[in-house]
C-alpha cells in the first residue's frame, strides 16, 4: 500500500481525501514503514508548498512526520525559506515551521532572511514571517535591519509593514522592561551588600573600642 501511495504522492497531497490517507499512515505506522512517503515529501516539498491546497496538507505532514526525515524536510524548507516567504502559499509553510519553535531551523530561517526583512515586511505573507522572527530568540536579525533602514517611515505607513513596526516596538519594550527590572534588582543587591558591609564594619569597630 505504501508503494502505491508514494507513487501517487503529489497527486494525493493536493487532495483532501488523498492527503488524509497519507497523514493516517504517518500517525499509525512507524518511521521505517513510512520511509518512502517521507522521502517523497522531502523531494517534492517545494512543489507542494507553492500549491494552493498542497501547502495546507504539507503543513499537516510536517506536524506528524517523525524520525530523521523530519529534520531533512525542515532543512529543505529552511534553506529555501526566502523563496517560499515571497510565495503566496509557500509563506504559510515557513510560518508553520517557525511555529514549531525548533531552535535550529528558526535560527537558520532568521539568518537566511537577513537582508530581505524590509522588503518582506511590505508583503502580506512576508510580514507575518517577519513578525514571527521578531518574536523569536533571534529577533536581532530583523531588528538590526529594520533599525538601520531608511524606509521605516514608509513601512509604518504600509498596510502590512505597520504591523511589523508595531511588533518591533512591542518586543523592544519588553526587552527594555526586562533590562530595567534586572538593573533595579542588581542595584538593590548592590545596595544591600553595601549596607551589610557597613553594619558589619560598625559592629566590628564598636567591639574593638570596647
Amino acid at each position: 500500500m505504501i508503494d502505491s501511495l508514494s507513487e501517487g504522492f503529489n497527486t494525493l497531497m493536493i487532495d483532501r481525501i488523498g492527503s488524509s490517507i497519507i497523514i493516517k499512515c504517518l500517525k499509525r505506522l512507524d518511521t521505517q514503514l513510512n520511509q518512502k512517503l517521507c522521502e517523497k515529501a522531502v523531494e517534492n516539498c517545494l512543489q507542494l508548498a507553492t500549491h494552493e491546497k498542497g501547502c495546507i496538507y504539507l503543513n499537516e505532514f510536517i506536524t506528524y512526520i517523525r524520525g530523521p526525515y523530519r529534520d531533512q524536510l525542515l532543512e529543505t524548507i529552511s534553506i529555501n525559506s526566502l523563496y517560499l516567504s515571497q510565495d503566496p502559499t509557500g509563506n504559510y509553510v515557513v510560518q508553520h515551521v517557525l511555529g514549531l519553535f525548533n531552535p535550529v531551523f528558526t535560527q537558520k530561517i532568521c539568518c537566511i532572511l537577513s537582508g530581505h526583512y524590509v522588503r518582506l515586511s511590505s508583503m502580506v505573507g512576508g510580514s507575518h514571517i517577519v513578525e514571527k522572527c521578531l518574536k523569536s530568540p533571534w529577533m536581532d536579525y530583523p531588528l538590526d535591519e529594520l533599525v538601520n533602514s531608511n524606509k521605516l517611515g514608509r513601512l509604518a505607513a504600509d498596510q502590512f509593514g505597520n504591523y511589523v513596526i508595531q511588533t518591533a516596538l512591542k518586543v523592544t519594550k519588553v526587552i527594555c522592561s526586562i533590562l530595567t527590572i534586572s538593573f533595579i534588582y542588581l542595584f538593590f543587591i548592590s545596595l544591600s551588600l553595601k549596607l551589610l558591609s557597613f553594619c558589619f564594619f560598625s559592629t566590628a569597630c564598636k567591639k574593638s573600642n570596647s
